[in-house]
């Protein structure tokens, strides 16, 4: 309830109208009591005096006093902070400046999440970076590490390739020899054979010409003579004999090497390829690690 204090002069019996907030508004007096005093009578309308001390408190309370503003009223002897609308507005003012606040420190709320996000996500990228980089350093060390291991066996599997090679050289090599050995020791006793065969025909011949000197009673010294000529036959034909005998032994034993000289060769020979084949897959795999090094 909004208090008026009209000041009546003596004989004024008419309604008063007064402007409130740059409005005029009629005001029909409502007496409640009259004052007199030394420069007049008062009419008080509307409210008594604790309602009015009451409602000006509180309006004092709702609506505080701008700071370097006067609180003395106006020449209307009105002030506009006892005007609804200026009260209103004031209060939407005031609710406004709030919000206000309120949406700027959400702004700087938002702006400091967002900030916080940007640095979270960059640490972050900066820390996946990081594990990506060790990893990869890692594996390329462990890479790097199991090339060296991969050349190293590659170069070992080389050497060891390269004396098989040698060490099949040397067998076909000593292959060879005895084969070369075997034609010859037969080509020997294959002469041996013929020699053998002439003698023994010679002595048959001999055998034949003492049967008949014999028979016909001839010179016993001739019959002599040829019966030696038959003893130093058979001699030779002993002699030739046991070389030949000697000869095929010699020829059995060197077949026998040549025999295991080639059945080794064979085994080197599977060696060779083994090794090659191990070889040839190690160094595909250096070549991997170094396409892809590159």
């Amino acid at each position: 309830m909004w208090v008026l204090h009209v000041k009546l002069t003596q004989g004024c019996t008419e309604p008063c109208s007064v402007l409130i907030a740059g409005l005029a508004a009629p005001v029909v007096p409502q007496v409640m009591r009259e004052d007199r005093g030394s420069e007049g009578s008062y009419v008080l309308y509307g409210s008594s005096c604790a309602e009015l001390t009451e409602e000006a408190e509180y309006v004092k309370k709702q609506h505080p006093l701008v700071p370097g503003r006067s609180a003395e009223p106006r020449s209307s002897g009105w002030s506009s902070s006892c005007s609804p609308v200026a009260a209103k507005m004031r209060e939407t003012e005031q609710q406004l400046l709030l919000v206000s606040r309120e949406n700027q420190l959400l702004r700087i709320k938002l702006e400091a999440t967002r900030e916080a996000g940007v640095q979270a996500l960059r640490a972050a990228s900066q820390k996946l970076y990081e594990s990506y980089q060790a990893r990869s350093e890692e594996l390329h060390k462990t890479q790097e590490k199991e090339k060296q291991q991969i050349q190293a066996r590659s170069r070992e599997q080389e050497g060891k390739l390269q004396q098989q090679e040698e060490k099949a050289t040397q067998l076909a090599g000593a292959v060879e020899e005895r084969c070369a050995c075997i034609a010859a020791m037969e080509q020997r006793v294959r002469r041996m054979e013929e020699e053998k065969k002439t003698l023994m025909e010679k002595k048959t011949s001999y055998e034949k010409m003492l049967l008949q000197m014999m028979s016909r009673n001839e010179d016993s010294k001739r019959c002599l003579a040829v019966q030696q000529d038959i003893a130093t036959l058979r001699e030779q034909i002993g002699h030739l004999q046991r070389l030949i005998g000697a000869q095929h032994q010699s020829l059995r034993r060197v077949i026998q090497e040549a025999e295991e000289l080639n059945e080794e060769l064979k085994i080197q020979d599977k060696k060779i390829e083994d090794l090659t084949e191990k070889v040839t897959a190690l160094e595909t795999q250096v070549s991997f690690f170094k396409k892809n090094n590159t």
